[in-house]
């Protein structure tokens, strides 16, 4: 059977519906992106790469983007001459494995484990990027896409996600994501935006007056002011074999020491705690009230909590009662806390409402 007589075959196996038909003298762009991504992941660190799936997305804004590249471990800005800004993104799984195959030769068994990428690992990452832009504009000959992705270059640093909304120019972005399997044994995903029209930020900028009387460092605070921080809240933290962690079952009980409920941490994981809280209840819901704050509230040494968790009459709180020793939680003041066993018929608690917490190994 002849190669397309398989594909339409397979097409309507999956229920899918034909593909669009190949431009004049080039490739799809999607078609395009997954080999530039295979071509440089072999060439830069010899990783052999599955296609999974590949498709483009628009994005209105620099906001949806930045959600779309949220689970990223490494995001690399790609600038060029006229002032357009790029982005690659590569997922955990991708990083890391590029990152093992440069350092070890093979990829590790064990799964891969979230963390923050590090100036090494953009420095061990750094060869397939440049490969595959500059694979994807060589096999782009011939289509639009080649003049989409003219000019631009990989910039020595990684930028947060978190930040992009605030440091990245606000316009229309189009995105392609593709989905590979590596060395037959992970899955990873990369991803890579360009501004959809090369000079529409520059338009915009050129048609919109500027106020002389315009306070920017008053703009620049109200933006941070309203950035949207994602804070967690730990109970407790503490080392456990993973052995032990591995034959627990429903219905174990879990060795809490009752001092964590008064000192409940609030911060961004693997980063600054910026607070302490009691856990309690205030209106049939668990709740946090705050007993310690850091300096500033933006990172650094705890208050001692004798100088912070004791209020004074006038800063006593106005708004729901808080209970600091509800029924629910006077098991887990005599040290222990148990975890609900289905088979027993337990009903497990309802998930807060208010401020949630974690009890993290």
């Amino acid at each position: 059977m002849a190669g397309s007589d398989q594909s339409s075959l397979l097409r309507r196996k999956m229920g899918r519906q034909p593909a669009p038909a190949a431009p004049k003298g080039g490739v799809l762009p999607e078609v395009a992106v997954m080999r530039a991504a295979a071509r440089g992941a072999y060439t830069a660190s010899g990783l052999k790469v599955a296609m999974l799936e590949s498709s483009v997305h628009e994005f209105d804004g620099i906001t949806p983007l930045t959600e779309a590249m949220a689970e990223a471990m490494l995001v690399v800005p790609f600038t060029a001459p006229d002032g357009a800004e790029g982005y690659v993104a590569l997922s955990q799984d991708f990083a890391q494995s590029l990152i093992e195959k440069a350092t070890t030769g093979k990829l590790a068994r064990q799964p891969v484990e979230p963390r923050r990428a590090s100036s090494i690992d953009l420095l061990l990452c750094r060869d397939f990027l440049g490969r595959f832009l500059e694979t994807w504009r060589e096999i782009s000959q011939g289509t639009d896409l080649l003049d989409w992705l003219e000019g631009y270059e990989q910039q020595d640093r990684a930028v947060d996600v978190d930040l992009m909304t605030l440091n990245s120019r606000d316009a229309p972005y189009r995105m392609f994501r593709v989905k590979v399997q590596l060395d037959e044994q992970r899955d990873a995903e990369i991803m890579a935006a360009f501004p959809s029209e090369r000079h529409a930020t520059r338009q915009v900028e050129a048609t919109t007056p500027t106020d002389p009387g315009t306070d920017w460092g008053e703009v620049w605070r109200d933006a941070v002011l309203d950035t949207h921080a994602a804070l967690d809240a730990v109970l407790v933290r503490t080392p456990v074999p993973l052995k032990e962690v591995k034959s627990w079952q429903a219905g174990d009980i879990l060795d809490i020491p009752s001092a964590a409920l008064g000192a409940v941490t609030l911060g961004r994981r693997g980063g600054a705690v910026v607070a302490t809280a009691r856990l309690g209840q205030a209106q049939g819901h668990r709740a946090l009230r705050l007993n310690a704050l850091t300096k500033g509230g933006s990172g650094g040494a705890a208050l001692p909590a004798d100088q912070t968790s004791a209020p004074s009459p006038s800063s006593e709180p106005t708004g729901p009662q808080f209970d600091a020793n509800p029924p629910a939680l006077a098991a887990q003041e005599s040290g222990v806390a148990t975890a609900p066993n289905p088979a027993a018929g337990a009903k497990p608690p309802e998930a807060p409402d208010a401020a949630a917490h974690d009890v993290l190994p």
